[in-house]
């Protein structure tokens, strides 16, 4: 047991949620869930009609009809509990498409991951290893340790709630050069820039100051530079003082700078007096020289002015000087933004800071903001231009993420199976299990009462069939779109419920 961390309330001794907080949640759930479902339906127009305007044989149609079949089966069949003699109702579960770019798959493929790290986050269970040097509670010096595999004589086991008081939290991005929409000769990178930052993960600054962390790769697309590709990571840092967020940093845009010289800006090597081949340096041109003094003017308060020099000298042009690295934070109201010492405005929002968490703290604050950087994951396309699905990025993109891995783990966390998320979001042992979570109790959403099985019925619609009250948290279903009606007496429990869904969805006996 780390002595310097105050372990925070276990799962199960946490309170409960009331019926009335269920019924708000699942209200809230239903509406998301309905919400993806409608724009899914929008996309499968645009996917639709551009699909019947390219050829017959043009080599991205397959994957367009595809992802147009999947786009308007996804969620079509939904299970729900509607109140007898009234259209209110509460979601239970639905069918998915499992495709990378369903609005729908990527909503609960987010909310899987956000679960698992907050369940992770918060348990007691002391089953991660770590080495002893990086608890600092045993204070004694074991040396540089690189093997993924700890021995027993120096390691020791802490919970994921530990780790939360034993490492500071950073976001970090990571960009590559791709002027003229290619870098390296190559439209889509996702392969090998992730092959790049798994080479960065093996230095030694890295290992010696990132203890583990997870990551995604995101795209995005513009008519001037083409595909975006990039990478999002959570990183847990150790806490000792040299090993700051500017430290950091600049170790990191160095090395990744190196790393992602794009041969295709310029000649890569240069003949030397002596008739030898050496690779060629190209410094910054004056505008990137510029936006690099002031995104590391910090290195010439605490390096001093020759380290500060040297170190913008030594970037090459070829490669990327973009590299953002944040300590976390999260989401406020504006109005709130005053209570807090650290805060800034980005696009209209406001965030604070996360505090780490002192001994003894419960840690919510950080957990917010684990929470904040982890909703943006599963967006392996940033698919929307002005409001409308981005039918050129889309086109660009299918056929090159079919089974291109975009998630991961790394390090400490690499064979931690509490954190395992595949990226189909739902398998039927995950519709039973959100079955579970979400609505294993059967409450009356307009009185919060508990109801049995002579009060409701499971009905199967289509998750666009149901609207809702904008002032109470309260679903109705369109009792027109219903499918099928199913009694709780000839279903059994509700895991028979789930099974008839299956069933009627798929056709396929479970």
């Amino acid at each position: 047991m780390c002595k310097t961390c105050t372990p925070s309330a276990s799962i199960s001794q946490q309170s409960q949620p009331t019926p009335q907080q269920r019924i708000e949640r699942n209200a809230k759930r239903s509406k998301k869930f309905s919400s993806a479902r409608a724009k899914n339906l929008r996309y499968y127009i645009d996917v639709n009609n551009y699909t019947n305007a390219i050829g017959e044989d043009d080599s991205v149609r397959p994957y367009l009809e595809s992802y147009r079949k999947r786009l308007i089966t996804c969620a079509s069949n939904s299970l729900y509990r509607k109140v007898n003699g009234g259209r209110e109702c509460s979601l239970i579960t639905g069918l998915v498409c499992n495709h990378r770019l369903c609005t729908v798959c990527n909503m609960l493929r987010s909310r899987k991951l956000r679960k698992k790290w907050g369940k992770f986050l918060q348990d007691d269970t002391p089953d991660v290893p770590v080495r002893k040097t990086q608890a600092h509670f045993f204070g004694a010096d074991y040396g540089d340790m690189k093997e993924r595999e700890i021995p027993d004589s120096e390691r020791v086991f802490v919970s994921g709630a530990q780790l939360l008081q034993m490492f500071d939290l950073m976001h970090l991005t990571l960009t590559v050069p791709h002027e003229g929409g290619k870098w390296n000769g190559k439209e889509y990178y996702a392969e090998e820039l992730l092959k790049k930052f798994n080479i960065m993960r093996k230095a030694e600054w890295w290992t010696d100051n990132i203890f583990g962390g997870e990551y995604t790769v995101e795209t995005t697309y513009s008519e001037e530079n083409g595909l975006h590709i990039h990478i999002h990571a959570l990183l847990f840092v150790d806490k000792n003082l040299r090993r700051s967020r500017n430290y950091l940093h600049h170790m990191i845009a160095a090395r990744w700078n190196a790393l992602t010289i794009n041969a295709d800006n310029s000649e890569s090597v240069e003949i030397t007096p002596d008739g030898s081949i050496k690779k060629k340096h190209v410094v910054l041109d004056a505008e990137r020289m510029e936006g690099a003094k002031k995104s590391f003017a910090y290195l010439l308060k605490e390096y001093g002015e020759d380290y500060y020099n040297n170190f913008l000298l030594d970037l090459d042009g070829r490669g990327s000087t973009m590299t953002g690295l944040k300590n976390l934070y999260y989401e406020v109201p504006a109005a709130e933004a005053g209570n807090y010492k650290n805060y800034f405005t980005e696009h209209g929002k406001t965030f604070v800071y996360c505090r780490r968490p002192r001994p003894g703290d419960a840690p919510t604050s950080i957990l917010k903001g684990v929470m904040e950087c982890l909703k943006y994951h599963f967006e392996p396309c940033a698919m929307e231009k002005d409001g409308e699905i981005d039918m050129p990025l889309v086109a660009k993109v299918l056929p090159n993420i079919y089974r291109q891995r975009l998630y991961g783990k790394f390090g400490g966390f690499y064979g931690v199976t509490a954190l395992n998320v595949l990226e189909e979001p739902l398998s039927e042992k995950d519709l039973l299990e959100e079955t579970a979570d979400n609505a294993s109790e059967a409450f009356d959403p307009r009185t919060g009462l508990e109801i049995d099985k002579t009060e409701y019925m499971y009905c199967i619609a289509d998750a666009s069939a149901i609207s809702y009250d904008a002032d109470k948290p309260i679903c109705y279903i369109n009792e027109a779109k219903i499918k099928k009606r199913i009694s709780p007496h000839d279903a059994g429990s509700i895991g028979h419920a789930v099974k008839a869904l299956v069933y009627y969805g798929y056709g396929i006996e479970t």
